[in-house]
């Protein structure tokens, strides 16, 4: 007898027109709630990344434990994922004083070895083949470190001060 491969559910959302359109306004999303939580709601720039930090890790939590794409869980995950990106480079630039440009190279850095090293472990980088924790969670570091590089290339094209955010 022929041994069967096991049908395995993806995990992630797979890549349409729709996965684009939502991907980009999850950004933008992530930029504007993570400043208007710090600045306008008056939490300050620490205030906000430690709640969203533990709103964060309960979309993680609910989004692992479906074990297959659901779509509520993953697109919420996205969005936390682009507020916290946003907010570690805002708080590493602002309240600890690295340069754009560093931190730029560094999550370039980060995202290249995170690339590297999943392909290593799992022998595949296709978002059509994460089936299992571990390459769910080089998926979602991945994402992470895009949209901390994604808020500090922003910010170190248009400003020259420190940060363009919550400065």
């Amino acid at each position: 007898m022929e041994a069967r491969e096991e049908y395995v559910l993806n995990r992630v959302a797979g890549l349409t027109l729709f996965f684009w359109i939502v991907k980009i306004l999850s950004t933008t999303v992530g930029e504007t709630a993570a400043d208007f939580v710090a600045v306008d709601l008056k939490v300050g720039l620490m205030g906000t990344t430690l709640l969203m930090g533990v709103i964060t890790a309960t979309a993680i939590f609910w989004n692992f434990r479906q074990k297959k794409y659901f779509a509520p869980a993953y697109w919420f995950l996205i969005v936390m994922m682009s507020i916290e990106g946003a907010l570690i480079t805002d708080i590493l630039v602002d309240d600890f004083s690295v340069s754009l440009v560093a931190l730029d190279f560094v999550f370039a850095v980060l995202m290249i070895s995170g690339f590297y090293l999943w392909y290593r472990l799992e022998g595949t980088l296709s978002i059509h083949k994460i089936t299992n924790n571990k390459r769910e969670v080089f998926y979602w570091l991945i994402v992470l470190i895009t949209f901390a590089l994604g808020t500090g290339v922003g910010d170190t094209g248009r400003s020259p001060t420190p940060s363009a955010t919550l400065g």
